[in-house]
């Protein structure tokens, strides 16, 4: 005989919130851009995120003047704009620190030539799993949403964009930084960490969003391994703003 179900677990009105807002973007990334938020159904979203049905309705009938469901949907929408951006950068950062690992003899070893490859390896490697998300579906559902909020009379959306772009430059950043701190590089004079910052983003999000398949997915034999144009790029950008510490 089966046993009785036992009680659904209790969340905070936070933990509900935040469990919902991530099964709801499950289902905007599954149905994809065609679908985009009409693919956000509560009682979907609820059986997936595992929250009591009661508990989730009265949250999001507070949540706007609307339904439970649009309700849900807007927060869905400024889910997207505020918070995926970051999550790119933070994938980026944490493939980062594995290829760190695995070249930590090199670094440990200190040389300029030691220093050199690693900075080589984490270039090509690093870059190439960046654009590769930045290739996702997760990223079109995201680019696809922001153009289209650009064209609306809504500044809380349009808020959400500034903030979602401030959290992306701001992981970006703080990987760079730490990148050049590694390396033993400097910048040269008359840059900032930011003027850096901005001109890698700018080639990697326009090579992601203006360029085909057929040509983003191209990749360039160096020295016998694969470079992406968007490695090759960072690479060139590397040497326009830094320089070996013991040549500033």
């Amino acid at each position: 005989m089966p046993g009785k179900r036992g009680p659904k677990p209790r969340f905070t009105s936070e933990q509900l919130e935040q469990r919902m807002l991530d099964a709801a973007l499950d289902a905007v990334i599954s149905s994809g851009v065609t679908g985009g938020l009409d693919a956000v159904r509560m009682d979907h979203v609820i059986s997936n995120a595992g929250v009591p049905r009661a508990a989730a309705y009265e949250l999001w009938r507070h949540k706007g003047s609307s339904t439970s469901q649009d309700n849900l949907r807007r927060g869905t929408l400024l889910h997207i704009v505020r918070d995926m951006p970051g999550g790119n950068a933070a994938r980026t950062r944490d493939y980062a620190y594995e290829v760190l690992g695995e070249l930590s003899p090199q670094i440990e070893e200190g040389t300029r030539e030691s220093l050199l490859f690693v900075r080589r390896e984490m270039v090509r490697r690093v870059a190439a799993f960046n654009f590769e998300d930045l290739q996702s579906q997760r990223w079109r559902i995201y680019r696809t949403i922001t153009s289209s909020i650009g064209t609306q009379d809504d500044e809380e959306l349009q808020q959400a964009v500034i903030q979602g772009e401030e959290n992306l430059l701001s992981r970006y950043r703080e990987f760079l930084e730490g990148l050049r701190q590694l390396l033993k590089l400097d910048l040269r004079p008359g840059y900032t960490v930011d003027d850096f910052v901005l001109s890698v983003y700018a080639l990697n999000d326009g090579l992601a969003n203006r360029m085909g398949p057929s040509f983003t997915n191209q990749v360039r034999i160096i020295d016998g391994k694969e470079w992406t144009l968007f490695a090759i790029g960072f690479d060139a950008l590397l040497d326009r703003f830094l320089v070996d510490s013991a040549e500033a």
